[in-house]
């Protein structure tokens, strides 16, 4: 009887932790989603998107890395008809948008041939356009 209380008393509080992996697999994809998002949502898929193609990267998974820039590319699209945008990047969301779709065509175009340093450089901007995104400061 101790060592099963010993056990569940260890064991217990894992059960409630969640892996930054499945946090994203939750999201459907962007491409199965209909009707109008918002501003936050589509930012947390882009964020989604970007983390999967870094950790794609580290993976050397290219075909991955390239499945998460096309959905990057969907999102960006999706974010000119966003609604409830902040205050904060509301004058600038087609320009924002327009650049985080560029950086993520160039993380495609960069995965497709395997280039290792373009994919680190556009990986770099990618995630420093959606930081730049942020509904706050």
């Amino acid at each position: 009887m101790k060592r099963l209380l010993l056990v569940l008393a260890v064991l217990g509080p894992l059960a409630g932790c969640v892996a930054p992996e499945d946090r994203r697999a939750q999201l459907p994809p962007i491409e199965q989603e209909v009707g109008a998002k918002s501003y936050a949502e589509l930012l947390r898929y882009a964020r989604s998107y970007a983390s999967k193609a870094n950790d794609a990267f580290y993976e050397n998974n290219w075909c991955e890395v390239e499945q998460a820039a096309k959905s990057l590319e969907k999102t960006a699209t999706y974010l000119n008809e966003a609604s409830e945008v902040p205050p904060r990047v509301k004058d600038r969301v087609k320009e924002l948008a327009g650049d985080l779709r560029t950086e993520a065509v160039n993380l495609r175009e960069a995965a497709m041939k395997k280039d290792t340093d373009a994919v680190n450089k556009a990986m770099q901007r990618v995630n420093l356009k959606v930081r730049e995104m942020r509904a706050t400061e």
